[in-house]
């Protein structure tokens, strides 16, 4: 499995097309961003009070990097050491980025 191919299947484990669970486990999402209609939700209902809106963004958070670690468990489990690596990497590479963009200033 090449680089692009590894990084592909991890994103559409990611984005909820493949799941041990099925595709029927996966919330809607509202546009094509990968983010739950709860999310957006959640947002409406906290009406700008940024203490409520950091609440939804750290309940949809975690659940993305609960997909992206059962990603990572069926890339593991399929025994390809490459791919696993590519992931690793990636994964590094994005927990990296979003450190730093989506910290909380508080």
């Amino acid at each position: 499995m090449n680089r692009l191919s590894a990084l592909i299947c991890a994103l559409l484990l990611v984005s909820g097309c493949a799941t041990t669970r099925g595709v029927n486990a996966i919330p809607p999402t509202t546009a094509g961003d990968g983010l739950r209609a709860s999310y957006e939700a959640c947002l409406g209902a906290a009406g700008g009070v940024v203490f409520a809106s950091q609440g939804c963004i750290e309940a949809e958070d975690r659940y993305q990097r609960g997909l992206l670690v059962e990603a990572g468990r069926l890339l593991r489990a399929g025994n390809d050491d490459v791919a696993f690596r590519v992931y690793e990497t990636d994964k590094q590479q994005w927990d990296a980025i979003t450190a730093v963009e989506c910290r909380w200033d508080a």
